[in-house]
């Protein structure tokens, strides 16, 4: 699993009595961490119960849906958006994956939402299985992915030290006289989701 260009182990666990067909990723990899921390103070039972009051925990959080629907291009069409990445630290996430080169370590991937919660999100990357199930090619695919991701979740223009007293919880008049940020800018989205990692 990747998540912002990280390597993880994912462990995905499908109980018989849920109804829909989305499950919680559960990274096992803090997890192992945990347990070597432990040493000889390490008890198996208590560790399992740890994992899984996590998963039941995740599990009921999750969004009810049936994702069935979005195999349906009518349905999923009005969700697909953009996310932008770096090609370099994630080069194989895009072997299945419908991609359009931005600049020379950015492509343009695409995903569909099932569920926006506002800083926290539902969703699924686009591969190219489900362009061929959809019936439609990659420039339209790219094209409906940008208007919508305008529509979605429009991006945002911002200095810096504007994102950082929106991440402190001060003025940015106090950031520019700490002389804590350069002149930088950032493009992003209003969520803060889904950056190029």
């Amino acid at each position: 699993m990747k998540n912002n260009g990280v390597s993880m182990t994912g462990l995905l666990l499908h109980p018989s009595e849920t109804n829909g067909n989305i499950v919680p990723t559960m990274y096992i990899d803090d997890y192992y961490n945990f347990y070597l921390e432990l040493g000889d103070d390490f008890d198996f039972d208590n560790f399992c119960e740890i994992i899984y009051n996590d998963y039941m925990n995740n599990l009921d959080n999750l969004p009810k849906l049936d994702v069935n629907n979005i195999q349906d291009f009518s349905v999923a069409k009005d969700k697909i958006y953009a996310v932008f990445r770096g090609v370099k630290s994630q080069s194989d996430y895009f072997l299945d994956k419908p991609f359009k080169k931005i600049a020379d370590d950015l492509v343009c991937t695409y995903r569909c939402m099932v569920d926006n919660g506002g800083t926290e999100r539902a969703s699924f990357a686009v591969n190219d299985n489900m362009l061929k199930a959809w019936g439609i090619g990659k420039d339209d695919l790219h094209k409906l992915a940008v208007e919508n991701t305008v529509k979605l979740d429009p991006p945002t223009f911002k200095k810096l030290s504007e994102m950082i007293a929106e991440m402190m919880g001060v003025s940015v008049d106090m950031i520019d006289d700490m002389g804590m940020a350069p002149e930088i800018y950032f493009v992003s989205n209003t969520s803060n989701i889904d950056g190029a990692g």
